[in-house]
């Protein structure tokens, strides 16, 4: 599940009104497109983000595709003005999944090589 968000950091008094998030599912054997899962804005959009976060699911920040795909109906497909959007915003969330597995690998072969329990 990918999770967006956008926070409007002018008037953080506000932040909960201006906070927007939108979560992404694709399952490519079952999915023609990336399914909206859940989007809000305020308080529900905290809820968002605070869930993702608290599962471990990394939280992607563009202002501007919070924006959009906030507005969209929860189940369903993404529509195909946003195919472009989404799949940088994939290949960016899938970039930083394999820096943080390749750190964790080089840590845990480090802490091997000098005989230290990881």
């Amino acid at each position: 599940m990918t999770y967006l968000s956008e926070k409007n950091k002018i008037d953080n008094s506000n932040k909960s009104e201006r906070t927007k998030a939108a979560a992404l599912q694709y399952n490519p054997e079952k999915d023609s497109a990336p399914i909206i899962v859940a989007s809000g804005h305020g308080a529900t959009a905290e809820k968002i983000i605070e869930i993702a976060e608290q599962n471990g699911i990394l939280v992607y920040r563009d202002d501007s595709a919070a924006s959009i795909l906030s507005m969209l109906d929860v189940g369903r497909d993404i529509p195909v003005e946003l195919y472009e959007v989404v799949a940088a915003i994939y290949t960016q969330i899938l970039k930083t999944t394999k820096d943080i597995l390749d750190k964790n690998n080089s840590h845990t072969d480090n802490t091997h090589q000098r005989g230290q329990e990881p």
